[in-house]
């Protein structure tokens, strides 16, 4: 892993990440803009979001691009994860047979299964916490424009991109308590961070 990722490529792939997130949200924001609007129930004058005349033609290409993303990266991960164990397996029966030393095999084995259950894990909670966010996206996409913040479904648009981006947070938070459960190692540095900082 450490060849095939160096530190060059792996910012390299973040940036291309980064940048191919950007072009999918340019549509949304080169839309919209900021300015004077006439609020009729308040009878004031505020400055809010505006769109422009183009704005529903774009929508339905910023909710594809969203959804074909996230399709995409969720068939990436499936593909790593899977090659990912299979490396694993492979590894391991390697050692139990150029190992002689079953107690040693064994630990080894066991070291191997947790990584593979921490990783795929990982992989389903990724998965689960973002298909909401996918579907969502398609929903939109499909419906067209009446299913937005200003259109005949806003209150069901809201309420499922509500717990759309609730739930992707909830991705962030879930993965230290998996990892700090799972992984000894995790778990032992985390210990000496937090009792050094105490001690201090």
């Amino acid at each position: 892993v450490k060849r095939i990722l160096s530190r060059k490529r792996t910012s390299v792939i973040l940036c291309l990440i980064y940048c191919v997130n950007l072009a999918s949200m340019l549509p949304e924001y080169c839309t919209s803009y900021l300015g004077w609007r006439v609020v009729s129930d308040r009878n004031k004058t505020l400055i809010g979001i505006l769109f422009t005349s183009s704005r529903s033609d774009v929508e339905g290409v910023a909710y594809i691009l969203h959804s074909t993303l996230g399709m995409t990266s969720f068939m990436g991960v499936v593909i790593v994860t899977v090659l990912l164990v299979s490396k694993l397996r492979q590894s391991s029966q390697w050692r139990k047979q150029a190992t002689s030393n079953y107690s040693t095999h064994e630990a080894s084995s066991d070291r191997e299964k947790k990584t593979v259950k921490m990783v795929v894990l990982i992989a389903s909670i990724l998965i689960a916490c973002y298909t909401p966010s996918a579907v969502t996206g398609l929903a939109a996409f499909i419906i067209g424009p009446e299913f937005n913040i200003r259109g005949a479904y806003t209150n069901i648009c809201t309420a499922m991109w509500s717990m759309a981006l609730t739930i992707e947070s909830i991705n962030s938070s879930v993965n230290i308590f998996v990892y700090y459960s799972m992984s000894s190692k995790y778990r032992d540095t985390v210990h000496k961070v937090i009792f050094r900082k105490t001690q201090q």
